[in-house]
């Protein structure tokens, strides 16, 4: 029992594989990530031809009593 439980708490604490992934990879994981999603939205926005219609000016129809 005490070795399962020295096993767990060196897993979850050690200084092993995910913190190196991180230090290795993490900005560069931010940053594409961002470019990505920056790149993609700015096609969207352009390019798209979506019709938002974010004014309601013109679009409220009234409604009879």
């Amino acid at each position: 029992e005490d070795a399962l439980l020295r096993c767990i708490q060196e897993t979850l604490w050690s200084d092993g594989a995910p913190q190196d992934f991180h230090s290795k990879y993490g900005l560069g994981v931010l940053v594409s990530g961002t470019v990505f999603y920056s790149l993609v939205w700015g096609y969207v926005l352009t390019e798209t031809r979506i019709e938002w219609n974010l004014s309601p000016v013109k679009r409220v129809i009234e409604k009879n009593w």
